[in-house]
C-alpha cells in the first residue's frame, strides 16, 4: 500500500481492494479529525494489471461509493486503467510544444542563447517521463 500527496491531491496504491478499503476508511478517519472533506465527485479509481472490471466490488469513501474509471488525472498526468501501467502524454506534450512555439515565437530577435534559457526555464517543468509495471495495482486519487 502506498500513499503519495501534493497540496490538496492524493493518490492511494494498493495491490489489494481490501487494502485499498483500508486506505479509505484511514483517510476518512483522519480527514474527520482535522475537518477536513473528501470531493466525492471528484474521486476516482482505476485497476491495472490483469483484473477483469466486470468482477470489481465497491469501494468506499464514508459513506459514498467511488466510481471505476478507465483514466484518472494525478498532477496533470492520466493515469491509464488497463493491463499493465500506462501513463497518456498527449496532453503534456502538447502543452510542451504550445508553450515552446509561444516563446520561440515571442523572441525573434533574441540570441539563440536567451531562447535557450527561456526554454529550460519554463519548459523543464513539462517534460515528465513515467515507466512502471506492476502485476496488479488498485489506484484511487481523492481531491479534498
Amino acid at each position: 500500500m502506498a500513499c503519495m500527496m501534493y497540496a490538496d491531491d492524493i493518490l492511494l496504491i494498493s495491490a489489494s481492494l481490501a487494502g485499498l478499503q483500508e486506505l479509505l476508511d484511514e483517510c476518512v478517519l483522519i480527514s474527520n479529525e482535522i475537518c477536513l472533506k473528501f470531493n466525492e465527485k471528484k474521486s476516482h479509481c482505476i485497476i491495472v494489471g490483469p483484473i477483469s472490471m466486470r468482477f470489481v466490488a465497491k469501494v468506499m469513501l464514508g459513506g459514498t461509493s467511488l466510481m471505476w474509471e478507465n483514466s484518472i488525472k494525478y498532477l496533470g498526468i492520466d493515469l491509464m486503467a488497463g493491463s499493465s501501467f500506462d501513463v497518456d502524454l498527449d496532453q503534456v506534450r502538447r502543452k510542451f510544444f504550445v508553450s515552446a512555439n509561444s516563446i520561440l515565437r515571442h523572441c525573434t530577435g533574441a540570441s539563440e542563447l536567451i531562447k535557450l534559457y527561456l526554454c529550460e526555464s519554463f519548459l523543464s517543468s513539462s517534460v515528465v517521463l513515467c515507466y512502471c509495471k506492476f502485476t496488479a495495482m488498485y489506484c484511487c486519487t481523492l481531491e479534498i
